[in-house]
């Protein structure tokens, strides 16, 4: 038979760590500073221009066409003929 002393030792199932200490947060902030650059460029220099990619493909964009502004006066706005 397991003697008392056996038994504490045996790790306890179901039992969750609720309190973080500092160094759990602050290498936690570390780690989020680590990756920032590489998240960044990621959105920057390779989501953004899928994004304008598709927002170019799917509008009537005539870029060899130049395009006249009027204004109306009394709205203050611009409108395309």
């Amino acid at each position: 038979m397991s003697s008392p002393a056996d038994l504490r030792r045996l790790p306890v199932i179901g039992r969750r760590r609720t309190h973080f200490g500092p160094h759990f947060w602050r290498n936690t902030l570390h780690g989020y500073l680590f990756i920032l650059p590489v998240v960044l460029g990621l959105l920057i220099w390779t989501i953004g221009p899928m994004l304008a990619s598709a927002y170019y493909s799917l509008t009537d964009l005539q870029p060899a066409v130049a395009r006249q502004v009027h204004w109306d006066r009394q709205l203050r706005q611009p409108f395309h003929q």
